[in-house]
């Protein structure tokens, strides 16, 4: 098995992640007319193994935390995701309702990215960064795609404002359409080994009454079911992924635990595999799905207070 990504802060004195920031963008950075210097900010980091492989810088605001400099490699790995979901996890903590990013005009995969994760695009500054130019001229004129760099861009992610409460059968319904969407956004792989109408049955008769539901106002956002020690169901409704509601449902399932806890997941979703690991989750087991309705390898995982 290959060794697991891990994320944290960028310890003081640590000079990799300040190297690879200083290498990658410079000593200064324009952001909309202000140059900032990256190198001294507060860095996220992720590491597989001993090999650095993302960090993200962040500045804190007193009404939002913004994302000032991120790099992954290799790309499409699911590290800068990751890196984004602790920034929004910090912010939260913090007590801030949002959080930015400031791109250039032709970093189109940038964009793409971000708005996979939830940002909207909020304001644009036409030729921000040629007015920039004219104190940075290292500034290239073209860059991804043989764009001509110009404008800046600014995009904003509001962090969810949700409330966790118990659910009831009347929400089994929505439980599964959850469920069900969940698994096919995350697991296109996954067979389907049950009906819509048996899922909604189940969710609304077996499932529903026994978990906590993050709620903003009338939607249902996520929920987690927790019996006799064992996490049986954690999903978010694909919109609000990223958004720190998991994190919200499994931390308050964590402090209600008495001692420990354990779950299924399968293997090959590393996304949730790395999402517990995070909160302390170590690995029990690898079976080999035999046991499971879909015949699919997974992993038990297993928390102690």
């Amino acid at each position: 098995m290959g060794l697991e990504l891990q994320i944290r802060w960028a310890e003081d004195g640590d000079p990799e992640p300040t190297e690879w920031v200083t290498e990658e963008w410079g000593s200064l950075i324009d952001r909309a007319g202000e140059f900032i210097d990256p190198a001294p900010l507060p860095k996220i980091v992720a590491y597989i193994g001993n090999h650095l492989v993302g960090v993200l810088t962040v500045l804190v605001h007193s009404d939002r935390l913004e994302i000032l400099t991120l790099n992954a490699e290799p790309r499409g790995q699911g590290i800068g995701t990751r890196l984004i979901q602790v920034a929004c996890e910090h912010a939260k903590h913090l007590g801030l309702t949002l959080v930015t990013v400031f791109t250039s005009n032709d970093n189109i995969d940038g964009l793409a990215f971000y708005q996979k994760r939830g940002f909207r695009l909020h304001r644009l500054y036409p030729d921000a960064i040629t007015q920039a130019r004219v104190s940075k001229p290292s500034i290239p004129y073209f860059g991804d795609h043989n764009l001509p760099i110009r404008d800046e861009i600014e995009l904003h992610l509001p962090l969810l404002s949700f409330e966790l409460s118990p659910g009831t059968a009347a929400d089994g319904p929505i439980l599964a359409q959850i469920h069900m969407e969940s698994r096919r956004v995350a697991m296109p792989w996954l067979p389907i080994v049950h009906t819509e109408e048996e899922t909604i049955h189940y969710f609304t008769h077996r499932v529903a009454a026994h978990s906590v539901l993050a709620r903003m106002g009338d939607k249902i956002l996520g929920f987690i079911t927790v019996e006799d020690g064992w996490i049986n169901h954690l999903y978010v409704d694909p919109s609000a992924q990223d958004r720190g509601v998991g994190s919200s449902l499994l931390r308050n399932a964590l402090d209600h635990a008495d001692g420990h806890l354990e779950l299924w997941v399968f293997r090959d979703n590393q996304f949730a595999r790395q999402f517990y690991q995070r909160f302390g989750f170590s690995l029990v087991e690898e079976t080999d799905g035999s046991s499971n309705e879909e015949k699919t390898p997974d992993c038990r995982y297993r928390w102690s207070k």
